[in-house]
């Protein structure tokens, strides 16, 4: 055989999950340059080849909605600076180690993100797709400016936008998408009250100013103008959970066609809440999985939402299945998981990128 034959990794004999069914017969499956190369019915030839034979690959799971940083400790340069030296390289490789190799950060302090991001593409850090909306776009005193980041100015100015005009959310829009960002993220706490109506208080504690209607639409607008997507936030604690209607409402509008994607809204496990497990990146992610199958959404329908409907959430061909010419993002199982979430815990192998980030047969030797 030719090098030029030889592929750069290869799972063979492995049952295949595509993203959106599970294949008739088991595969063999070719890595090259950072792609998919080969999805064969014959056993494959590579520079490192990963035994497949009874196990399961999917493709590499996406996790839609995290905050990368910490908003309660980096308080300053000097604080920034630890927790990116110390936690950033831990958070990033667990969520690998859980299968996880595209994440979305849906509100962070930009001039980490960025930093975080050349760093990945460099290869200085080892970690999953970043993708990334930049600040989040919210009222003067409002969600999260005056809540998450309210006794945190110095984090509130890098990590929060803050629009009460038409003209200053259409620049903020226009900032990010000029930085690179990949989507637009809105705060529209409590739905459309605004300044002039009833006291809101979030979470029944800490009043706060929502954006204008016509604020979030021009948002809206100018970040479709910039052929980005914008990613809504809007809550009302009596009306969304853990009231047990509420929660059931997950599989209502899943059977009803409506595209969900898997998303915990995790932070950084630095950050400690009195009386709440704040748990661990990654294992946040699948315990969210764990509470789409009780609110009623099938294994196989939760694991789509973390592969291909993420992918087209995301607007990324590329990602969430297991394909020819597809980026080489794969994970690895022991057993099917499609038929239990449970059989998504403890991957025995993660390929990010073309590059095998987790192998338990190697590390076992």
């Amino acid at each position: 055989m030719n090098a030029e034959d030889l592929f750069d990794v290869v799972f063979n004999d492995a049952f295949v999950f595509d993203g959106e069914e599970p294949l008739a017969d088991p595969k063999s499956i070719g890595v090259r340059g950072g792609r998919i190369a080969a999805v064969s019915d014959n056993p494959l030839r590579g520079r490192e080849t990963i035994n497949a034979r009874g196990q399961w690959v999917a493709p590499g799971l996406v996790e839609s909605h995290i905050h990368l940083f910490d908003p309660q400790n980096s308080t300053d340069p000097g604080t920034m600076a630890k927790y990116v030296r110390s936690d950033l390289g831990k958070s990033l490789d667990v969520f690998l180690a859980h299968g996880f190799t595209t994440i979305k950060s849906v509100g962070d302090p930009v001039p980490e993100l960025l930093a975080t991001r050349v760093r990945l593409q460099s290869g200085d850090l080892v970690g999953p797709r970043l993708l990334m909306t930049g600040v989040g776009i919210t009222a003067p005193e409002g969600h999260p400016s005056k809540t998450i980041y309210g006794r945190n100015p110095w984090y509130r100015r890098r990590a929060a936008g803050e629009a009460d005009t038409v003209e200053e959310a259409r620049a903020l829009v226009t900032e990010m998408a000029e930085l690179g960002m990949d989507a637009i993220k809105l705060l529209l706490q409590g739905a459309c009250r605004c300044h002039g109506e009833p006291e809101y208080k979030w979470h029944g504690e800490v009043p706060i100013v929502r954006l204008k209607p016509q604020v979030v639409e021009a948002a809206i607008d100018e970040a479709h103008r910039h052929r980005l997507k914008a990613t809504v936030h809007t809550f009302e604690q009596d009306r969304v959970y853990p009231r047990p209607e509420a929660i059931r409402n997950l599989a209502i509008v899943s059977e009803a066609g409506v595209r969900i994607v898997l998303g915990s809204d995790s932070f950084a496990p630095t950050i400690t809440v009195p009386g709440v497990v704040t748990g661990m990146f990654g294992a946040n992610s699948i315990v969210e999985a764990e509470r789409m199958v009780e609110a009623g959404v099938g294994p196989i329908e939760v694991l789509r939402s973390a592969t291909s409907r993420a992918a087209v959430h995301l607007e990324r061909k590329d990602i969430g299945v297991v394909a020819v010419g597809a980026c080489a993002d794969l994970v690895m199982f022991q057993a099917d998981p499609t038929q239990s979430i449970t059989n998504w815990k403890d991957p025995l192998a993660v390929v990010a990128q073309g590059r095998v980030v987790v192998n338990a047969d190697r590390a076992a030797h």
